[in-house]
């Protein structure tokens, strides 16, 4: 079992689990890999806990193997991107969390983001795919699909829940 602080964490999800809810109770857990093999896992938090991608592999979520089932990231557990972080997954991964943090995000199959509160890293969002955003997501004015900051082949579907600010809480458009 992991602790917070420890270094160069992975955590691997078999296919076949008794138990598919896991929930985080590490304060400050940092994790270079999650592998999640097959579907319909979901991923909670107890007050308290956030889950840090340190980043320093190349994909720091994976679903190899979901077999079309989709994989959940509750809003009870707090993401942070600590580095540019990667999701892989095969079928969709939805994340209801609130996704802070210095770095970026890249989207490598289906990713839906569905969080009520406003997802604040600072980084790009980058990926090959299908980008929903079904929940409010905070932006630097003078943002664009097309820009060299946001470059990704997919469609970006929900921008009517793209929230246009600066760092000071300011809706300036």
């Amino acid at each position: 079992m992991p602790t917070a602080g420890e270094a160069a964490v992975e955590l691997v999800f078999p296919a076949v689990a008794g138990q598919k809810t896991n929930v985080d109770n590490i304060p400050g857990l940092i994790v270079d890999v999650i592998t999640v093999d097959g579907g319909n896992y979901v991923f909670q938090g107890l007050s308290g806990a956030t889950l840090t991608f340190s980043g320093v592999r190349g994909f720091n979520f994976i679903a190899p193997d979901s077999n079309s089932k989709v994989n959940n990231i509750e809003a009870s557990i707090p993401l942070v991107l600590a580095a540019s972080t990667r999701f892989n997954s095969d079928s969709i991964l939805t994340i209801k969390s609130v996704i802070s943090g210095q770095a970026g995000l890249f989207a490598y199959g289906k990713l839906s983001l569905q969080g009520t509160s406003a997802n604040t890293y600072n980084g790009t969002t980058n990926g090959g795919v299908d980008i929903n955003l079904n929940g409010p997501n905070w932006i630097s004015p003078g943002w664009e699909k097309e820009s060299p900051g946001h470059p990704y082949g997919g469609a970006l579907n929900g921008v009517a829940n793209l929230i246009v600010g600066d760092a000071r809480n300011r809706r300036d458009i």
